[in-house]
């Protein structure tokens, strides 16, 4: 392949099937999933705020688009909620850390850069290049800053553990380390919340909450003539409610954020190792090189245990078990072609 990422990398490492599809036949799913749209429009708040832009603009843009090509009521209703509870996120996170101008002074932001390895073409996109102040325990050092987005427990040792060794960040590491100097690596850690839409009660006039009869849905009322407020048999009465207001659900996130900020952020600085760096080179080089294998048979292998990574089936699931890696003459319905073939370099490019 003539440009490589960290992505492609990994697609390819755990199934080469899917790198095919993803990053040679340069389809993908008509839709982003959640995870996916949560990260990037995080991300994008984190960069403006790096850069001192209004934070929700291009948010706001996207999911006012997203919002207008679906003619689905519910998902229409999901897209808003997803927005408020992202704009819920990074006001928390303002929150959090509105310190940093003590603590770091911004050095370049989100930007891609070329590395050329044993004549292979690497690209890819960074978050941000921090000095980090002195301290009484560190002197100043230059880091590289990187956002991640995870639906994890942000002090799971483990998930920190995989990031000391996090090869998308060795690779950044060592293809900007002659330009910027690197001492560090600053890990900025923000979890996406798992609070849902809840159904609220449907209020009367009078503020009071609805019960209603299950067979005919008339109103309940008590033998003195006012109306129930409360189901006092649930076999055959029912509360009247509603789906939450979108705005309610991201206030609710942001106030569970205030309550427990330690529970959705955490920084940690995970500096890299020589060893984990040499041994994230030869990784690199062995996958052009089986890349390269495909590519001259023309024969891609699926590795079936990566089918449900994720708890979730892989986008090209069936696709990939009827028609192979011969060429695509009809893209398949439900899916459209990439713009580029690496699209996670398009974020912002500048």
């Amino acid at each position: 392949m003539k440009v490589m990422t960290n992505s492609a990398m990994g697609t390819f490492q755990a199934c080469p099937r899917k790198f095919y599809f993803n990053y040679v036949a340069r389809i993908k799913k008509d839709t982003d999933s959640v995870p996916l749209r949560f990260g990037s429009m995080v991300h994008d708040a984190l960069e403006r705020r790096l850069t001192g832009q209004p934070l929700f603009d291009e948010i706001n843009k996207q999911y006012d688009k997203a919002i207008m090509q679906t003619l689905n009521p519910y998902e229409k209703y999901t897209m808003n909620c997803e927005r408020h509870a992202v704009i819920a996120t990074v006001l928390g996170y303002c929150d959090h850390w509105q310190s940093d101008g003590e603590t770091m002074a911004i050095i370049d932001v989100e930007k891609t850069f070329n590395y050329i390895e044993d004549g292979q073409e690497w690209q890819g996109m960074k978050d941000a290049v921090v000095k980090l102040a002195e301290s009484i325990m560190m002197p100043e050092r230059v880091a590289l800053m990187e956002h991640k987005t995870t639906s994890k427990d942000v002090r799971d040792e483990g998930y920190w553990a995989r990031l000391s060794i996090d090869s998308q960040i060795n690779l950044y590491y060592q293809a900007m380390q002659e330009k910027y100097g690197f001492e560090t690596v600053l890990y900025d850690v923000i979890k996406r919340t798992s609070i849902k839409p809840a159904k609220v009660p449907v209020l009367d006039d009078d503020g009071c909450k609805i019960v209603t009869l299950k067979s005919d849905g008339s109103r309940v009322y008590n033998k003195n003539g006012t109306p129930k407020k409360a189901v006092g048999d649930s076999k055959t009465q029912e509360l009247q409610t509603v789906m939450e207001d979108p705005k309610d659900f991201g206030d609710r996130i942001y106030e569970a954020i205030l309550a427990e900020p330690q529970d959705f952020f955490e920084r940690r600085e995970l500096p890299r190792l020589d060893i984990n760096l040499d041994e994230s080179a030869k990784d690199r080089s062995a996958v052009v090189r089986q890349i390269a294998e495909c590519e001259s048979s023309g024969h891609y292998p699926k590795a079936t245990q990566a089918c449900n990574m994720y708890h979730s089936l892989c986008p090209y699931f069936n696709i990939c078990s009827t028609c192979g890696t011969q060429k695509l003459d009809v893209i398949p319905e439900g899916y459209v072609l990439k713009g580029s073939t690496h699209t996670e370099l398009e974020r912002n490019r500048k």
